[in-house]
Protein backbone atom coordinates (compact mmCIF):
# COMPACT_ATOMS: atom_id res chain seq x y z
CA UNK A 1 0.00 0.00 0.00
CA UNK A 2 3.19 2.37 0.06
CA UNK A 3 2.61 3.21 -3.26
CA UNK A 4 -0.45 4.98 -2.55
CA UNK A 5 1.13 7.07 -0.36
CA UNK A 6 1.19 11.01 -1.00
CA UNK A 7 4.67 12.13 -2.30
CA UNK A 8 4.28 16.31 -2.28
CA UNK A 9 7.68 18.18 -4.04
CA UNK A 10 7.62 22.21 -3.59
CA UNK A 11 5.22 24.23 -5.03
CA UNK A 12 6.75 26.01 -7.65
CA UNK A 13 7.42 29.92 -7.04
CA UNK A 14 7.02 29.38 -2.85
CA UNK A 15 8.47 31.48 -0.87
CA UNK A 16 11.69 30.02 1.01
CA UNK A 17 11.21 30.73 5.00
CA UNK A 18 13.57 32.43 6.91
CA UNK A 19 14.99 29.60 9.39
CA UNK A 20 16.15 32.29 11.98
CA UNK A 21 12.83 34.05 11.96
CA UNK A 22 10.78 31.02 12.36
CA UNK A 23 13.16 30.15 15.20
CA UNK A 24 12.94 33.78 16.70
CA UNK A 25 8.93 33.21 16.56
CA UNK A 26 9.05 30.00 18.43
CA UNK A 27 11.49 31.38 21.10
CA UNK A 28 9.24 34.33 21.64
CA UNK A 29 6.38 31.80 22.38
CA UNK A 30 8.49 30.35 24.60
CA UNK A 31 9.61 33.08 26.40
CA UNK A 32 6.23 34.57 26.45
CA UNK A 33 4.66 31.51 28.05
CA UNK A 34 7.48 30.89 30.71
CA UNK A 35 7.11 34.56 31.71
CA UNK A 36 3.10 34.05 32.06
CA UNK A 37 4.46 30.53 34.39
CA UNK A 38 6.66 32.13 36.27
CA UNK A 39 4.16 35.29 36.98
CA UNK A 40 1.57 32.64 38.45
CA UNK A 41 1.44 30.14 41.08
CA UNK A 42 2.24 26.26 39.43
CA UNK A 43 -0.86 24.72 39.44
CA UNK A 44 -2.10 22.76 42.16
CA UNK A 45 -1.35 19.13 41.53
CA UNK A 46 1.91 19.99 40.19
CA UNK A 47 3.06 21.18 43.21
CA UNK A 48 1.63 18.33 45.05
CA UNK A 49 4.58 16.70 42.62
CA UNK A 50 7.74 19.32 43.26
CA UNK A 51 6.77 19.23 46.89
CA UNK A 52 6.88 15.03 47.02
CA UNK A 53 9.87 15.41 45.25
CA UNK A 54 11.70 17.83 47.81
CA UNK A 55 10.36 14.87 50.05
CA UNK A 56 11.50 12.05 48.37
CA UNK A 57 14.92 13.48 48.28
CA UNK A 58 14.85 14.08 52.11
CA UNK A 59 14.18 10.19 52.41
CA UNK A 60 10.59 9.60 52.08
CA UNK A 61 9.02 7.06 51.00
CA UNK A 62 6.60 6.34 47.97
CA UNK A 63 3.38 4.86 49.40
CA UNK A 64 4.09 4.98 52.95
CA UNK A 65 5.01 8.75 53.58
CA UNK A 66 3.38 10.20 50.04
CA UNK A 67 0.20 8.75 49.25
CA UNK A 68 -1.42 9.12 46.17
CA UNK A 69 -3.34 6.93 43.85
CA UNK A 70 -1.58 7.76 40.21
CA UNK A 71 2.11 5.89 39.62
CA UNK A 72 5.63 7.65 40.85
CA UNK A 73 6.61 8.24 37.24
CA UNK A 74 5.55 11.86 37.27
CA UNK A 75 7.31 12.74 40.72
CA UNK A 76 10.79 10.53 39.39
CA UNK A 77 10.84 12.57 36.13
CA UNK A 78 11.10 15.63 38.60
CA UNK A 79 13.53 15.14 40.93
CA UNK A 80 16.37 16.02 38.88
CA UNK A 81 15.16 19.88 38.44
CA UNK A 82 14.45 20.07 42.02
CA UNK A 83 17.92 18.82 43.20
CA UNK A 84 19.21 21.27 40.51
CA UNK A 85 16.94 24.05 42.10
CA UNK A 86 18.09 22.90 45.89
CA UNK A 87 21.58 22.95 44.73
CA UNK A 88 21.52 26.23 42.96
CA UNK A 89 18.93 28.52 45.07
CA UNK A 90 15.90 28.33 42.36
CA UNK A 91 12.53 28.11 43.43
CA UNK A 92 11.10 24.93 42.72
CA UNK A 93 8.19 26.01 40.30
CA UNK A 94 10.68 28.02 38.09
CA UNK A 95 13.14 25.09 37.73
CA UNK A 96 10.81 22.59 36.67
CA UNK A 97 9.14 24.78 34.51
CA UNK A 98 12.46 25.65 32.46
CA UNK A 99 13.05 21.61 32.17
CA UNK A 100 9.08 21.51 31.07
CA UNK A 101 9.92 24.96 28.43
CA UNK A 102 13.60 23.29 27.52
CA UNK A 103 11.74 19.55 27.04
CA UNK A 104 9.27 21.10 24.45
CA UNK A 105 11.60 22.69 22.57
CA UNK A 106 13.46 19.56 21.68
CA UNK A 107 10.16 17.98 20.77
CA UNK A 108 8.86 20.91 18.90
CA UNK A 109 12.28 20.85 17.09
CA UNK A 110 12.16 17.05 16.73
CA UNK A 111 8.67 17.19 15.32
CA UNK A 112 9.51 19.60 13.05
CA UNK A 113 12.43 18.03 11.65
CA UNK A 114 10.49 15.12 11.19
CA UNK A 115 7.41 16.97 9.52
CA UNK A 116 9.31 18.19 6.70
CA UNK A 117 10.70 14.81 5.74
CA UNK A 118 7.55 13.22 6.00
CA UNK A 119 5.66 15.69 4.00
CA UNK A 120 8.27 16.94 1.39
CA UNK A 121 6.68 20.42 1.59
CA UNK A 122 9.91 22.50 1.64
CA UNK A 123 8.58 26.21 1.13
CA UNK A 124 7.05 28.19 4.12
CA UNK A 125 3.80 26.74 5.02
CA UNK A 126 6.22 24.02 5.76
CA UNK A 127 7.14 25.78 9.08
CA UNK A 128 3.24 26.33 10.02
CA UNK A 129 3.33 22.95 12.19
CA UNK A 130 6.34 23.56 14.11
CA UNK A 131 5.02 27.18 15.26
CA UNK A 132 1.27 25.74 15.61
CA UNK A 133 2.96 23.01 18.11
CA UNK A 134 4.85 26.01 19.60
CA UNK A 135 1.55 27.84 20.68
CA UNK A 136 0.07 24.42 21.54
CA UNK A 137 2.79 23.14 23.57
CA UNK A 138 3.82 26.11 25.47
CA UNK A 139 0.87 28.74 25.62
CA UNK A 140 -2.29 27.00 25.47
CA UNK A 141 -0.80 24.42 28.44
CA UNK A 142 -1.64 27.06 30.60
CA UNK A 143 -3.57 26.03 33.26
CA UNK A 144 -1.94 22.46 33.05
CA UNK A 145 1.96 23.24 32.58
CA UNK A 146 3.87 20.44 33.45
CA UNK A 147 0.76 17.76 34.61
CA UNK A 148 1.05 14.47 32.97
CA UNK A 149 -1.04 15.22 29.92
CA UNK A 150 1.47 17.75 29.10
CA UNK A 151 4.32 15.87 29.82
CA UNK A 152 3.21 12.97 27.25
CA UNK A 153 1.81 15.08 24.63
CA UNK A 154 5.96 16.87 24.64
CA UNK A 155 7.36 13.15 24.80
CA UNK A 156 4.74 11.62 22.03
CA UNK A 157 4.86 14.23 19.59
CA UNK A 158 8.43 13.60 18.34
CA UNK A 159 7.52 9.64 17.87
CA UNK A 160 4.18 9.77 15.63
CA UNK A 161 6.36 11.95 13.26
CA UNK A 162 9.26 9.14 13.33
CA UNK A 163 6.30 6.38 12.57
CA UNK A 164 5.17 8.99 9.97
CA UNK A 165 8.79 8.97 8.31
CA UNK A 166 8.65 5.18 8.92
CA UNK A 167 5.49 4.65 6.80
CA UNK A 168 7.58 5.83 3.95
CA UNK A 169 10.38 3.99 3.62
CA UNK A 170 12.65 6.87 5.16
CA UNK A 171 15.50 5.56 7.74
CA UNK A 172 16.66 7.65 11.06
CA UNK A 173 20.02 6.57 13.02
CA UNK A 174 19.64 3.90 15.42
CA UNK A 175 20.44 6.48 18.18
CA UNK A 176 17.62 8.61 17.14
CA UNK A 177 15.38 5.92 16.85
CA UNK A 178 15.95 4.94 20.18
CA UNK A 179 15.95 8.48 21.54
CA UNK A 180 12.58 8.95 20.74
CA UNK A 181 11.64 5.17 21.95
CA UNK A 182 12.73 6.12 25.10
CA UNK A 183 11.16 10.01 25.44
CA UNK A 184 7.71 8.37 24.11
CA UNK A 185 8.12 5.69 26.45
CA UNK A 186 8.41 7.53 29.51
CA UNK A 187 6.21 9.93 28.68
CA UNK A 188 3.56 7.04 27.92
CA UNK A 189 4.87 5.22 31.32
CA UNK A 190 3.28 7.99 33.15
CA UNK A 191 -0.34 6.92 33.28
CA UNK A 192 -1.44 3.08 31.61
CA UNK A 193 -4.14 5.06 29.94
CA UNK A 194 -1.70 6.65 27.60
CA UNK A 195 -1.16 3.13 26.22
CA UNK A 196 -3.97 3.96 23.93
CA UNK A 197 -2.11 6.70 21.90
CA UNK A 198 0.85 4.17 20.63
CA UNK A 199 -1.49 1.39 20.16
CA UNK A 200 -3.72 3.55 18.05
CA UNK A 201 -0.87 5.33 16.51
CA UNK A 202 0.33 1.85 15.34
CA UNK A 203 -2.65 0.25 14.56
CA UNK A 204 -3.10 3.55 11.60
CA UNK A 205 0.57 2.80 10.58
CA UNK A 206 -0.25 -1.04 9.91
CA UNK A 207 -3.48 0.19 7.65
CA UNK A 208 -1.08 2.83 5.61
CA UNK A 209 1.67 0.35 5.30
CA UNK A 210 -0.22 -3.26 5.03
CA UNK A 211 2.58 -5.09 6.51
CA UNK A 212 2.45 -6.87 9.93
CA UNK A 213 6.25 -6.66 10.57
CA UNK A 214 6.30 -2.93 10.36
CA UNK A 215 5.38 -2.93 13.88
CA UNK A 216 9.04 -4.14 15.05
CA UNK A 217 11.58 -1.31 15.02
CA UNK A 218 14.11 0.24 17.04
CA UNK A 219 11.87 2.96 18.50
CA UNK A 220 8.57 0.72 19.44
CA UNK A 221 11.45 -1.82 20.92
CA UNK A 222 12.41 1.35 23.27
CA UNK A 223 9.30 2.28 24.31
CA UNK A 224 8.43 -1.54 25.35
CA UNK A 225 11.86 -1.60 27.08
CA UNK A 226 11.25 2.03 29.19
CA UNK A 227 7.56 0.93 30.25
CA UNK A 228 8.69 -2.64 31.01
CA UNK A 229 11.53 -1.83 33.47
CA UNK A 230 9.60 1.24 34.90
CA UNK A 231 6.67 -1.94 35.75
CA UNK A 232 9.44 -4.11 36.93
CA UNK A 233 11.13 -1.05 39.43
CA UNK A 234 7.41 -0.56 40.66
CA UNK A 235 7.99 -4.35 41.20
CA UNK A 236 10.46 -4.38 43.39
CA UNK A 237 10.95 -0.78 44.44
CA UNK A 238 7.35 0.34 45.08
CA UNK A 239 5.66 -2.39 46.21
CA UNK A 240 3.78 -0.60 49.07
CA UNK A 241 2.34 1.42 46.33
CA UNK A 242 0.72 -1.36 44.50
CA UNK A 243 -0.04 -3.62 47.74
CA UNK A 244 -1.75 -0.40 50.23
CA UNK A 245 -1.86 2.69 48.08
CA UNK A 246 -4.05 0.99 44.35
CA UNK A 247 -6.29 -1.14 46.69
CA UNK A 248 -7.47 1.78 48.68
CA UNK A 249 -7.70 4.41 45.33
CA UNK A 250 -9.78 1.68 43.74
CA UNK A 251 -12.33 1.42 46.85
CA UNK A 252 -13.18 5.20 46.75
CA UNK A 253 -12.00 6.94 43.22
CA UNK A 254 -15.05 6.48 41.95
CA UNK A 255 -16.36 9.12 43.62
CA UNK A 256 -14.16 11.94 41.87
CA UNK A 257 -15.92 10.95 38.58
CA UNK A 258 -18.38 13.07 36.84
CA UNK A 259 -21.54 12.60 34.53
CA UNK A 260 -20.50 11.20 31.41
CA UNK A 261 -22.06 14.58 29.59
CA UNK A 262 -19.22 16.58 31.80
CA UNK A 263 -16.36 14.14 30.61
CA UNK A 264 -17.51 13.92 26.80
CA UNK A 265 -18.86 17.57 25.75
CA UNK A 266 -15.77 19.15 26.03
CA UNK A 267 -13.82 16.63 24.10
CA UNK A 268 -16.41 17.52 21.32
CA UNK A 269 -15.51 20.21 19.24
CA UNK A 270 -11.48 18.67 19.30
CA UNK A 271 -12.76 15.01 18.07
CA UNK A 272 -14.99 16.58 15.35
CA UNK A 273 -11.64 18.68 14.04
CA UNK A 274 -9.99 15.58 14.05
CA UNK A 275 -12.91 13.24 12.08
CA UNK A 276 -12.30 16.18 9.95
CA UNK A 277 -8.81 16.34 9.57
CA UNK A 278 -8.66 12.43 8.84
CA UNK A 279 -11.69 12.03 6.51
CA UNK A 280 -9.60 14.60 4.61
CA UNK A 281 -6.29 12.64 4.95
CA UNK A 282 -7.38 9.75 3.96
CA UNK A 283 -8.01 9.37 0.43
CA UNK A 284 -4.48 10.86 -0.26
CA UNK A 285 -2.69 8.80 2.61
CA UNK A 286 -1.78 11.80 3.70
CA UNK A 287 0.32 9.99 6.46
CA UNK A 288 1.41 12.29 9.11
CA UNK A 289 -2.05 13.96 9.78
CA UNK A 290 -3.25 10.55 10.00
CA UNK A 291 -1.43 9.07 12.85
CA UNK A 292 -1.78 12.74 14.41
CA UNK A 293 -5.47 11.99 14.06
CA UNK A 294 -5.15 8.06 15.80
CA UNK A 295 -2.64 10.23 18.78
CA UNK A 296 -5.69 12.32 19.23
CA UNK A 297 -8.29 9.72 19.16
CA UNK A 298 -6.11 7.87 22.51
CA UNK A 299 -5.53 10.41 24.75
CA UNK A 300 -9.43 11.34 24.15
CA UNK A 301 -9.57 7.65 25.35
CA UNK A 302 -7.67 8.05 27.86
CA UNK A 303 -9.57 11.40 28.89
CA UNK A 304 -12.87 9.05 28.38
CA UNK A 305 -11.89 5.83 30.59
CA UNK A 306 -10.37 8.04 33.68
CA UNK A 307 -14.11 9.46 33.77
CA UNK A 308 -12.84 12.85 35.82
CA UNK A 309 -12.93 15.29 32.58
CA UNK A 310 -10.43 17.50 34.20
CA UNK A 311 -8.88 20.05 31.77
CA UNK A 312 -5.45 18.48 31.93
CA UNK A 313 -7.27 15.53 30.65
CA UNK A 314 -8.94 17.38 27.78
CA UNK A 315 -6.30 19.77 27.13
CA UNK A 316 -3.67 16.78 24.81
CA UNK A 317 -7.11 16.50 22.60
CA UNK A 318 -7.37 19.97 21.73
CA UNK A 319 -3.87 20.55 21.08
CA UNK A 320 -3.33 17.71 19.57
CA UNK A 321 -6.38 18.75 17.16
CA UNK A 322 -4.18 22.40 16.46
CA UNK A 323 -1.62 20.02 15.52
CA UNK A 324 -3.30 18.02 13.02
CA UNK A 325 -5.02 20.50 10.95
CA UNK A 326 -2.00 22.70 10.72
CA UNK A 327 -0.04 19.84 9.55
CA UNK A 328 -2.67 19.02 7.25
CA UNK A 329 -2.94 22.61 5.85
CA UNK A 330 0.61 22.58 4.21
CA UNK A 331 -0.43 19.37 2.22
CA UNK A 332 -0.35 20.14 -1.45
CA UNK A 333 -2.26 17.49 -1.73
CA UNK A 334 -5.59 19.09 0.14
CA UNK A 335 -7.93 20.61 -2.33
CA UNK A 336 -9.22 23.94 -1.89
CA UNK A 337 -12.46 23.63 -0.17
CA UNK A 338 -10.98 21.29 2.42
CA UNK A 339 -7.80 23.76 2.98
CA UNK A 340 -10.53 26.56 3.30
CA UNK A 341 -12.30 24.42 5.62
CA UNK A 342 -9.08 23.34 7.73
CA UNK A 343 -7.97 26.89 8.04
CA UNK A 344 -11.00 27.62 9.88
CA UNK A 345 -11.20 25.02 12.02
CA UNK A 346 -7.50 26.35 12.59
CA UNK A 347 -8.83 29.67 13.53
CA UNK A 348 -11.86 28.50 15.70
CA UNK A 349 -9.32 25.80 17.63
CA UNK A 350 -7.27 28.65 18.79
CA UNK A 351 -9.72 31.25 19.71
CA UNK A 352 -11.12 28.61 21.85
CA UNK A 353 -7.15 27.76 22.91
CA UNK A 354 -6.80 31.53 23.81
CA UNK A 355 -10.19 31.63 25.22
CA UNK A 356 -8.91 29.24 27.58
CA UNK A 357 -5.10 30.69 27.97
CA UNK A 358 -6.68 34.28 29.16
CA UNK A 359 -9.17 32.80 31.36
CA UNK A 360 -6.35 31.18 33.49
CA UNK A 361 -4.16 34.52 33.24
CA UNK A 362 -7.24 36.84 34.42
CA UNK A 363 -7.30 34.03 37.47
CA UNK A 364 -3.70 33.69 37.99
CA UNK A 365 -2.24 37.06 36.95
CA UNK A 366 -0.49 38.76 39.80
CA UNK A 367 -3.88 40.87 40.70
CA UNK A 368 -5.98 37.58 40.20
CA UNK A 369 -8.39 36.12 42.23
CA UNK A 370 -6.57 32.85 42.96
CA UNK A 371 -3.01 34.70 42.98
CA UNK A 372 -4.72 36.40 45.93
CA UNK A 373 -6.73 34.13 47.74
CA UNK A 374 -3.28 31.72 47.54
CA UNK A 375 -1.51 34.95 49.08
CA UNK A 376 -3.66 35.59 51.44
CA UNK A 377 -3.37 31.72 52.46
CA UNK A 378 0.13 31.94 52.22
CA UNK A 379 0.46 35.02 54.60
CA UNK A 380 -2.20 33.00 57.29
CA UNK A 381 -0.06 30.36 57.77
CA UNK A 382 3.55 32.11 57.77
CA UNK A 383 1.56 34.35 60.77
CA UNK A 384 0.23 31.31 63.00
CA UNK A 385 2.33 28.12 62.07
CA UNK A 386 5.78 29.64 60.66
CA UNK A 387 8.26 27.63 61.07
CA UNK A 388 6.30 24.86 61.95
CA UNK A 389 3.44 22.82 60.66
CA UNK A 390 0.24 23.17 58.80
CA UNK A 391 -2.62 20.89 57.75
CA UNK A 392 -5.65 21.46 55.09
CA UNK A 393 -8.75 19.90 55.27
CA UNK A 394 -10.12 19.99 52.02
CA UNK A 395 -11.48 17.37 48.75
CA UNK A 396 -9.21 19.16 46.48
CA UNK A 397 -5.12 20.02 46.60
CA UNK A 398 -5.92 23.89 46.92
CA UNK A 399 -5.72 24.97 49.49
CA UNK A 400 -2.25 22.90 50.64
CA UNK A 401 -0.93 23.14 47.00
CA UNK A 402 0.54 24.94 46.02
CA UNK A 403 1.08 27.41 49.66
CA UNK A 404 3.08 24.70 50.46
CA UNK A 405 5.77 25.44 48.24
CA UNK A 406 5.73 29.37 50.02
CA UNK A 407 5.47 29.00 53.37
CA UNK A 408 7.65 28.64 56.16
CA UNK A 409 6.40 25.39 57.51
CA UNK A 410 5.82 22.06 56.76
CA UNK A 411 2.47 20.44 55.51
CA UNK A 412 1.52 17.22 57.55
CA UNK A 413 -0.50 15.58 55.48
CA UNK A 414 0.51 12.19 53.00
CA UNK A 415 -1.96 12.81 50.97
CA UNK A 416 -3.23 16.27 48.76
CA UNK A 417 -6.34 16.17 49.92
CA UNK A 418 -8.43 14.33 52.26
CA UNK A 419 -9.83 11.77 49.52
CA UNK A 420 -12.21 9.32 50.94
CA UNK A 421 -14.21 12.05 51.89
CA UNK A 422 -16.27 12.24 48.45
CA UNK A 423 -16.92 8.76 48.99
CA UNK A 424 -18.31 9.32 52.77
CA UNK A 425 -20.37 12.19 51.21
CA UNK A 426 -22.14 10.45 48.39
CA UNK A 427 -22.48 6.69 50.05
CA UNK A 428 -24.17 9.14 52.99
CA UNK A 429 -26.30 10.79 50.43
CA UNK A 430 -27.87 6.99 49.05
CA UNK A 431 -29.07 6.41 52.60
CA UNK A 432 -30.08 2.73 52.76
CA UNK A 433 -29.58 2.20 49.11
CA UNK A 434 -25.42 2.69 49.24
CA UNK A 435 -22.91 -0.21 50.43
CA UNK A 436 -23.22 -0.43 53.37
CA UNK A 437 -19.29 -2.50 53.35
CA UNK A 438 -18.13 0.41 50.94
CA UNK A 439 -19.62 2.97 53.53
CA UNK A 440 -17.83 1.52 56.37
CA UNK A 441 -14.34 1.36 55.06
CA UNK A 442 -14.61 5.27 53.27
CA UNK A 443 -15.57 6.60 56.65
CA UNK A 444 -12.67 4.17 58.75
CA UNK A 445 -9.99 5.53 56.05
CA UNK A 446 -11.19 9.26 56.25
CA UNK A 447 -10.66 9.30 60.15
CA UNK A 448 -7.56 7.11 59.97
CA UNK A 449 -5.92 9.87 57.91
CA UNK A 450 -7.18 12.62 59.32
CA UNK A 451 -6.18 11.02 62.90
CA UNK A 452 -2.62 10.30 61.68
CA UNK A 453 -2.49 14.13 60.22
CA UNK A 454 -3.50 15.61 63.51
CA UNK A 455 -1.13 13.37 65.08
CA UNK A 456 1.69 15.29 63.32
CA UNK A 457 0.36 18.51 65.77
CA UNK A 458 0.12 21.08 62.93
CA UNK A 459 -0.20 24.57 64.51
CA UNK A 460 -2.55 25.70 62.14
CA UNK A 461 -5.55 23.69 60.20
CA UNK A 462 -6.83 25.05 57.25
CA UNK A 463 -10.91 23.81 56.34
CA UNK A 464 -12.46 24.12 53.35
CA UNK A 465 -16.04 25.09 53.29
CA UNK A 466 -16.90 23.85 49.84
CA UNK A 467 -17.19 19.91 50.44
CA UNK A 468 -18.13 19.56 46.47
CA UNK A 469 -14.90 21.05 44.91
CA UNK A 470 -14.06 18.98 41.70
CA UNK A 471 -16.90 16.33 42.14
CA UNK A 472 -21.01 15.45 42.36
CA UNK A 473 -21.00 15.67 46.48
CA UNK A 474 -23.12 17.62 48.27
CA UNK A 475 -21.09 21.25 48.53
CA UNK A 476 -22.54 21.63 52.07
CA UNK A 477 -21.36 18.61 53.83
CA UNK A 478 -20.03 19.36 57.34
CA UNK A 479 -16.75 17.85 57.63
CA UNK A 480 -16.25 18.71 61.52
CA UNK A 481 -19.32 17.18 61.80
CA UNK A 482 -18.68 14.18 60.38
CA UNK A 483 -14.85 13.58 61.80
CA UNK A 484 -16.48 14.66 66.02
CA UNK A 485 -18.64 11.91 65.39
CA UNK A 486 -15.20 9.94 66.40
CA UNK A 487 -14.43 10.57 69.93
CA UNK A 488 -10.66 9.82 68.99
CA UNK A 489 -11.08 13.29 66.81
CA UNK A 490 -13.01 15.11 69.39
CA UNK A 491 -10.07 14.64 71.96
CA UNK A 492 -7.55 15.86 69.30
CA UNK A 493 -9.72 18.43 68.47
CA UNK A 494 -9.95 19.92 72.00
CA UNK A 495 -6.63 21.55 71.07
CA UNK A 496 -7.68 23.39 68.38
CA UNK A 497 -9.60 26.95 68.55
CA UNK A 498 -11.18 29.20 65.57
CA UNK A 499 -9.91 32.38 64.48
CA UNK A 500 -11.02 35.23 61.37
CA UNK A 501 -11.55 32.97 58.39
CA UNK A 502 -9.58 33.86 54.82
CA UNK A 503 -11.89 33.93 51.93
CA UNK A 504 -14.23 30.56 52.52
CA UNK A 505 -11.88 28.66 54.45
CA UNK A 506 -12.12 28.07 57.89
CA UNK A 507 -8.50 28.47 60.61
CA UNK A 508 -8.42 27.01 63.59
CA UNK A 509 -4.37 27.63 65.91
CA UNK A 510 -3.55 25.28 68.45
CA UNK A 511 -4.12 26.20 71.55
CA UNK A 512 -1.02 27.91 73.48
CA UNK A 513 -1.22 25.01 76.46
CA UNK A 514 -1.34 22.25 73.76
CA UNK A 515 1.98 23.74 72.33
CA UNK A 516 3.56 23.39 75.81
Amino acid sequence: MTDRLATYAPRQGAVQSNPLGHWLAIAGIAALALALQFGAYPNHDVAWILWGTQELLQGAAWGRDIIEPNPPLAWYIAIPSTWLADLLGLPLAAAFQLAVGGAALLSIAAFGAFARQASGVADGNSRLPMLVAALALLLLASRDFGQREHLALIAVLPYVGLVALRCQARSVTMATALAIGVAAGLGIALKPYFLAVPLLVEVTALLIVGRWGFTLRAETAAIAGTIGIYVLSLILVDRDYLTEVVPLAQSIYWSFNLPWEAVIMPLAPSLAVAAFAGIAAWPQRLVLPLLLVAAVIGFALSCIVQHKGYSYHVYPVLAGALIVVATLLVSPALTKPLRSGAMILLALLALQGSAITARWWRLNAPDGERTLETRALTEAIDRHAGKGRFLAVAVHPFPAFPTALYVDATQVSRTNSQWFLPAVIQLRAQGARADQAMLASAEHNARAFILRDLARAPDLVILDRNSARHTVSAGDFDFLAFYREDPRFRAAWASYREIAPVSHYRLFVRRREARQ
